[in-house]
């Protein structure tokens, strides 16, 4: 990923931007700024929720899953005013195609979906891996390999043990949702996510689905 963000990194630098908005109040932007913007999930908060609804629940019989965008600091409407829509492409035959609703300079996972229907969401939960301080993964960057390389087939199986494989220091609840085998309904859970355990990730997932904030 370190690639992909230096290519990022030059491309930001050939476009079209002035000194002036390269300028990080003393330096211009370089990889290491690129780099800490990408830990923005783990300093930053955010105010999102989530849910999913089953086909039998579903006025028309056709279940969906809804998120929306809510941010407990945005100076300046700089967060509301900047996403885009990031379509990630793969020759590995292990990882798949998503989509990225996100913002410019992030190649993490904050809302995503893949070909198969996967789909995901990050939100916050109060918790954090205590007085360990390393050997973490930002948490976003951990719901990318997640979506990557999630299995379509038992999409909530497949996540949990991804996610134990890369602990994060900042709790989450990831919202997880999923076509059913012969694509008549959903699968969906929420799975509760930290670093508290040495030996990876402490994951909880319980179906069906609950909002994307549970206190």
């Amino acid at each position: 990923m370190l690639d992909e963000l230096a290519g990022m990194l030059a491309g930001i630098k050939d476009s079209s931007l002035s000194r002036d908005e390269l300028d990080m109040r003393g330096h211009e932007l370089d990889l290491i700024d690129v780099l800490t913007l990408n830990t923005i999930a783990d300093w930053v908060r955010f105010g999102c929720s989530s849910f999913s609804v089953s086909a039998k629940l579903a006025a028309d019989g056709k279940p969906f899953t809804a998120r929306n965008l809510d941010y407990l600091l945005d100076a300046n409407k700089k967060i509301i005013g900047g996403p885009i829509i990031v379509a990630n492409g793969t020759d590995d035959p292990v990882r798949a195609d998503w989509l990225s609703a996100t913002w410019p300079g992030l190649i993490g996972l904050y809302s995503g979906m893949t070909k198969d229907g996967v789909s995901m969401y990050i939100h916050d939960a109060l918790l954090s891996a205590g007085g360990r301080k390393v050997g973490f993964v930002p948490r976003a960057i951990v719901a990318r390999e997640v979506i990557e390389r999630i299995d379509p087939r038992d999409p909530v199986t497949s996540a949990e043990k991804l996610f134990r494989e890369r602990p994060s220091y900042i709790g989450s609840n990831f919202h997880l949702s999923a076509p059913n085998a012969d694509g008549t309904d959903i699968v969906a859970a929420c799975l509760e996510y930290d670093g508290r355990t040495r030996d990876g990730g402490g994951v909880r997932g319980d179906e069906p689905p609950a909002g994307g904030h549970r206190r």
